[in-house]
């Protein structure tokens, strides 16, 4: 039996990403794979199928050191690369291989424009590091499985039959669609609408549902765990939100997104992930804005104060790209 222990210690996006790795290495490896994750995120990989331990980290308690050493793992994968995750790899015996972070090619992107990346999509830079073992993408997409009971929770909420997602939170400030776009977008739509966010965004919420004035509004803001959100996901006919994890977890789920990018920039690689249906994935950002890309992961506020790569987003493209789902959804139903 090989052991395999994948690294990745955050955050929700990337962790859904790292789950092509985690099947191919069980179904055309073999191996008998472990995830070492932060604790704050390991419910991300409840239920997976492919992976037969999650070990959590914790960085005040301090890793399970003897735990890792005693699985005698004969293949690391540090799908993080910092630090911290390969002063980890660095303490347990067994053949590393750690991804290319590309951070010179985010840098001469943001500050130059120059476009030196070697790949498509993260998914891809992933399976670079594995392809010398003979682990191939299978080109099945990213996973995120659902405990049993989470249909009832879902069928619990009343939702309609037919609804567009819209998620308003992100990780950082700059990766939030602002409200009142999303109160435009509401009310062009003229179709049902769910608005997900965390506990932080329950008033961003309060103040859309105020100013959109719509009967087909259903604000679920703070009041659904990971799973529940992403299960309203699933059952959309799109999502529209910025560059977060629920981003990723639509396509996990093969339900449409249209990304809205304000300070990154899907060039990165980190865009909806639809290797089987890449018609799915509609991306909106302010072209031709000198200042944006500014980050590689988003930034609590705008560093030249004004915003305007969300501020003057183009709302009809966004709307289009919504509605020619939501028109696909529609007949689905007839």
């Amino acid at each position: 039996m090989k052991n395999a222990l994948v690294i990745r210690l955050n955050s929700i996006g990337d962790i859904v990403l790292a789950s092509p790795i985690v099947r191919c290495l069980v179904l055309q490896g073999g191996y008998v794979v472990h995830f070492l994750v932060k604790s704050t995120y390991a419910h991300v990989l409840d239920h997976n199928p492919y992976i037969e331990k999650v070990i959590e980290y914790d960085k005040d308690a301090g890793t399970h050191w003897a735990t890792l050493k005693s699985e005698k793992y004969e293949l690391i994968i540090d799908l993080h690369n910092n630090l911290r995750s390969r002063r980890v790899a660095g303490k347990i015996n067994g053949k590393g291989v750690y991804v290319d972070r590309a951070s010179f090619q985010k840098w001469l992107y943001i500050h130059w424009r120059i476009n030196k990346f070697r790949f498509d999509h993260v998914v891809d830079n992933y399976f670079q590091c594995v392809r010398p073992l003979g682990i191939e993408n299978d080109g099945m997409g990213l996973d995120y499985y659902f405990s049993g009971d989470a249909d009832r929770r879902f069928n619990d909420m009343k939702l309609p039959a037919a609804y567009a997602c819209i998620n308003v939170s992100a990780s950082f400030e700059t990766k939030k669609i602002p409200e009142a776009i999303i109160v435009q977008l509401i009310r062009q739509l003229e179709f049902p609408v769910v608005l997900t966010g965390g506990i932080e965004d329950i008033s961003r919420g309060e103040w859309i549902e105020r100013h959109s004035e719509s009967k087909q509004l259903y604000n679920l803001c703070g009041r659904l765990a990971l799973e529940d959100s992403a299960n309203v996901v699933r059952h959309s006919v799109v999502l529209i939100t910025g560059d977060t994890g629920l981003m990723h977890i639509a396509a996990a789920v093969n339900t449409p997104v249209v990304a809205v990018y304000g300070s990154t920039d899907p060039v990165f690689g980190f865009k909806p992930y639809f290797p089987k249906n890449p018609e799915y994935a509609r991306h909106v950002m302010v072209k031709d804005l000198p200042c944006r890309p500014c980050s590689r992961q988003g930034k609590p506020s705008c560093p030249k104060k004004h915003f305007k790569c969300m501020r003057t987003l183009n709302i009809d493209e966004i709307v289009d790209n919504a509605l020619f789902f939501i028109e696909k959804g529609k007949l689905s139903q007839l």
